[in-house]
């Protein structure tokens, strides 16, 4: 697959990413290896982008700033 942007490549790309959406989900688990999942990979992602859009939607309505400053406190001498 080479990276032009003529029609028939984007053919073949797009069939590409259609195959690898349609696939179930493999996921790394830590010192276990691979772990296939239930879902197809696109499952995966509708489901990822829903919390992307409530996490950005909670942020927006915080009357406190997500990330808490710490106080500088003063030197004396």
């Amino acid at each position: 697959m080479d990276c032009d942007a003529s029609p028939a490549n984007m053919e073949v790309l797009l069939g590409a990413a259609e195959e690898m959406l349609k696939q179930k989900n493999v996921e790394s688990v830590l010192f276990s290896g691979r772990r296939i999942g239930e879902e197809t990979n696109m499952e995966k992602l509708d489901w990822f982008a829903g919390e992307l859009v409530l996490e950005h939607q909670q942020r927006c309505c915080r009357i406190a700033p997500t990330v808490a400053f710490k106080q500088a406190t003063s030197k004396s001498n």
